[in-house]
């Protein structure tokens, strides 16, 4: 077998949990987005209304990770990232902060950011980082990206891709034209960071290096 049919072959299998009956996979994918989105919403839930039960919400994703181990669903590699993925990291930030800071001159902020800021206005900061910086990025990613493109849309990583920033947008609640963009832009570089590496950690660093700064921001400023 040529090398480079064999790098046709890996690549390919990046973009699939597993090679069990896809009719378990669907319905193991549909039930995981569940608990995944779930565990989120425990996440913002607890942090918000009771910051010193936010164990409870960290219990709640670690149950969820379990449960995908247990259905032995392989979002992760656990390589280490290459430099070239880092550089893709660091361009995808780049674009979706200089994107989000021009847009901040011709629209106000977006009705979701806004809320969340008020919303979180009293939290503690490291309570803020670890939810909305940290903790939601990740299970967002494990849904809008993994378990989309790898499970439901297995095999038809372009299609899964398409579905996936439309409905990443849509779960943020935009109600103009502009913040369907912002949203569906952010999805965009998501997932091209997600379809050109084949590594949900990616696409899980600059959606974590994202909303830490815009959580910094709205802290200090």
């Amino acid at each position: 077998m040529s090398q480079e049919r064999l790098n046709q072959q890996t690549k390919k299998a990046d973009f699939q949990i597993s090679h069990k009956a896809y009719w378990k996979l669907l319905l193991q994918s549909i039930f995981m987005i569940v608990v995944m989105l779930f565990a989120e919403s425990m996440v913002l839930a607890l942090v918000e209304e009771s910051p010193k039960h936010f164990w409870v919400a960290i219990v709640s994703v670690i149950i969820a990770f379990l449960l995908l181990w247990l259905f032995k669903l392989k979002l992760f590699n656990f390589s280490k990232i290459t430099k070239q993925q880092w550089m893709l990291i660091i361009i995808g930030f780049a674009l979706m902060t200089g994107v989000d800071y021009l847009l901040s001159f011709f629209m106000p902020e977006p009705s979701n950011e806004k809320g969340l800021e008020e919303d979180y206005n009293k939290i503690p900061f490291l309570l803020q980082i670890a939810s909305i910086g940290t903790l939601g990025p990740i299970l967002e990613e494990v849904v809008f990206r993994g378990l989309l493109i790898k499970g439901i849309f297995r095999g038809a990583p372009i299609i899964g891709g398409i579905v996936s920033v439309i409905l990443f947008a849509g779960s943020h609640g935009p109600t103009t034209i502009g913040e369907w963009f912002v949203y569906g832009f952010s999805g965009l570089i998501f997932v091209f960071a997600y379809l050109k590496t084949g590594r949900l950690e990616v696409a899980i660093l600059i959606h974590i290096l994202n909303n830490t700064l815009v959580t910094i921001q709205n802290h200090f400023w």
